[in-house]
């Protein structure tokens, strides 16, 4: 099989998600920094083979999946319908306009995603119009009549269904498109009863669609296991001289004196940058930025964080807390803490909440005491998977 044909996913998370319980849908609920159906953007965005991603979304959660879930121009947004099978319908509509040769069709609320299944998957569909994962079932299974069992049936003619499912487009848009069937709990079944051939492959126990709270603690503990904090220290220092005016944690701070640096001298994110670099084994800011290079000269040191945040997302990795203390005897930072937080959390893309940001003096010695500059300390931890 040659990968230049066209490959689409669709992540179906417009369901209410109730059976969870708490106070937004299970899609949506931290698993750690992270919900669910952040990840599985996250796996099909950086996934090689999958040119396009439809995030299917119920209308009422459009805003808050904005605020959930961090996508690409990779990924664009459908409403779905009353149910599953008007929300997938809605997004095969929507490849339509320029149909992939397949596409995979996935639960939001199955977070682990496995690389070696989808390849599998995508390397049988040249043979078969759909192809999906299935767990084979190892208990003793029963036939039953109300109450009573009325006998014990083959286990080796079922298996447990789950998501990814892989599809011809062509194959599953008409299933969609023809059936009039509404008790459809998965999409290969459309394909069935169009009597066509369904291939399954071996499923993975780790995808398991979270439905409930012990699903949803399974998770978070699975996660855990498979990731490991990392942390980072900074430390920078600018001296003060001449002018009007300097910018710490990106917010311009009146001051009758500025830093002196080849960028804007943000102290406070240079120091940022080194520790978000250093728990990553990425080296400091002037590897990156030397100050040698004419273009850095004036740069916002905003563009620093950025390329520190960028790197730690092409790692899969997530920023857990940045904690800052600024070291001088003037200016007063207090007034300017709150603002300093949420600039810094703007540009970590974290909640407020994950940034402190702290001053101090050093009691009137040495040159900081003297007022000849301005010094800072940083450390972050990071949550990054175990490779």
């Amino acid at each position: 099989m040659t990968f230049d044909i066209k490959i689409a996913a669709v992540i179906v998370g417009a369901g209410s998600g109730t059976r969870l319980g708490g106070n937004i849908p299970k899609q949506y609920q931290l698993i750690d920094h992270e919900c669910s159906f952040a990840k599985c953007i996250r796996f099909f965005e950086n996934f090689p083979k999958v040119s396009k991603v439809l995030a299917v979304v119920a209308n009422k959660h459009e805003t808050l999946f904005r605020e959930k879930c961090t996508f690409s121009s990779t990924t664009e947004i459908v409403l779905g319908g009353a149910d599953r099978i008007s929300s997938v319908k809605n997004a095969l509509v929507k490849l339509s306009a320029d149909e992939p040769d397949f596409v995979i069709i996935h639960d939001a609320a199955r977070p682990f995603l496995k690389e070696e299944l989808v390849d599998t998957i995508i390397s049988k569909l040249s043979s078969y119009e759909g192809v999906i994962p299935i767990l084979k079932i190892s208990d003793t299974v029963k036939r039953l009549d109300g109450p009573h069992v009325e006998k014990t049936v083959d286990r080796s003619l079922y298996g447990r269904a789950q998501t990814p499912q892989g599809f011809k487009f062509s194959s599953i848009f008409k299933a969609y498109k023809t059936c009039k069937e509404r008790n459809q709990t998965d999409d290969s079944g459309f394909l069935e009863n169009m009597g066509l051939t369904v291939l399954h492959v071996s499923g993975n126990e780790d995808l398991f669609k979270i439905t409930y709270e012990k699903d949803m603690e399974k998770a978070r503990l699975m996660t855990a296991a498979l990731s490991k904090t990392r942390v980072g220290i900074g430390y920078d220092v600018h001296q003060l001289g001449e002018g009007a005016g300097l910018v710490l944690c990106g917010i311009q701070i009146p001051f009758n004196k500025s830093l002196i640096g080849h960028s804007d001298a943000d102290v406070a994110l240079h120091a940022l940058t080194d520790a978000l670099l250093g728990a990553i084994g990425m080296g400091d800011i002037g590897d990156h930025f030397p100050p040698t290079k004419e273009e850095w000269s004036g740069k916002s040191s905003s563009t620093f964080i950025e390329f520190a945040v960028d790197a730690i997302k092409q790692k899969n990795a997530k920023i857990i807390n940045a904690d800052l203390t600024l070291i001088c005897e003037k200016p007063k930072i207090s007034p300017f803490k709150e603002q300093m937080v949420k600039r810094v959390a703007d540009l970590l893309q974290v909640e407020p909440c994950q940034v402190n940001v702290k001053a101090t003096t050093t009691e009137g010695l040495g040159s900081i005491g003297r007022k000849e500059g301005i010094a800072a300390n940083a450390i972050v931890s990071v949550e990054i998977p175990i490779s």
